[in-house]
């Protein structure tokens, strides 16, 4: 049996944990966090309970004492430990108790972490991509979050799933291009790299921002600016990132065959410093 972790208590998986309360069930008011627990440890672990905490403020949640970086690092230890698990995905997802949209009775966050295996893909593994139009994500102080409300992505994810794609570019309010439904994305051009800014609405990605860091000392450049949809289709290669899989290719985007060499080139050089950066701040 595996188990979850809800309000520091641990309980079998399919355990009925959320009620008529739980604000991420009734208005999607709550954040999350995807971990990396590589040899019991957390990786990026403070840069994503930062990212985790900036977010809670920014929703005007009220931090007892005791919610805090070790304290959510030692829960997701113990249910990892639990589930017998050495390597595993973590998601973290806070929450508060919320009646309505005005109640603020109890702004103080509750939490569930759920630990599955984790399936490191073979290198080879490419993917394909397509456009979202049907609706656009608009950029703001909170589009950089990951947030419980995530109908767009939803709606974005069957779309794609129709189209036989295996991820899907979103769009925002400005018709341009910022990232896709479970990663940011990164266009090239002969040798230059084009990444959205996180002011386009892209999610504030941890490997992002790692590559953003490393990448320029091992000899390459990455330009963030806006990205326009023709961007996608005049692109040499595209390539994605996240802390889960790291750097992703695209071999095609809607029906283009794209080439992956420079993709491949830059995930050997860069990927070995990207995880020592990672080992660096796990917990």
């Amino acid at each position: 049996m595996t188990f979850i972790n809800f309000n520091g208590r641990i309980l079998p998986h399919d355990a009925l944990v959320a009620d008529l309360s739980n604000s991420a069930f009734r208005y999607g008011d709550g954040l999350f966090e995807t971990i990396k627990y590589v040899n019991n440890r957390l990786q990026w672990a403070s840069d994503h309970l930062r990212r985790l905490f900036n977010g809670l403020e920014e929703l005007g949640y009220e931090i007892p004492s005791y919610f805090s970086a070790n304290y959510l690092t030692r829960e997701i230890k113990r249910l990892c430990k639990e589930n017998g698990l050495k390597d595993a995905r973590v998601r973290l997802s806070v929450f508060r108790t919320c009646l309505t949209l005005f109640d603020q009775e109890d702004n103080t966050p509750g939490f569930l972490i759920e630990a599955t295996p984790l399936y490191r893909e073979h290198p080879a593994m490419s993917i394909t991509l397509g456009l979202f139009t049907g609706e656009i994500k608009s950029a703001g102080n909170l589009s950089r979050y990951k947030l419980s409300g995530a109908m767009l992505y939803r709606a974005a994810a069957i779309y794609a799933n129709k189209m036989n794609w295996d991820d899907i570019l979103l769009v925002n309010q400005y018709d341009r291009i910022c990232d896709s439904c479970i990663a940011n994305v990164y266009f090239v051009h002969r040798d230059e790299i084009i990444t959205p800014p996180v002011a386009e609405g892209c999610v504030d990605g941890i490997f992002r921002r790692t590559l953003l860091r490393i990448a320029p000392s091992l000899g390459y450049k990455i330009i963030e600016q806006p990205v326009p949809l023709i961007t996608a289709d005049t692109a040499d290669e595209i390539f994605l990132t996240n802390v889960i899989r790291g750097i992703i290719k695209v071999n095609v985007y809607h029906d283009r065959e794209l080439s992956t060499t420079f993709t491949e080139q830059i995930s050997e050089v860069i990927m070995p410093s990207i995880l020592k950066e990672g080992e660096k701040f796990s917990m």
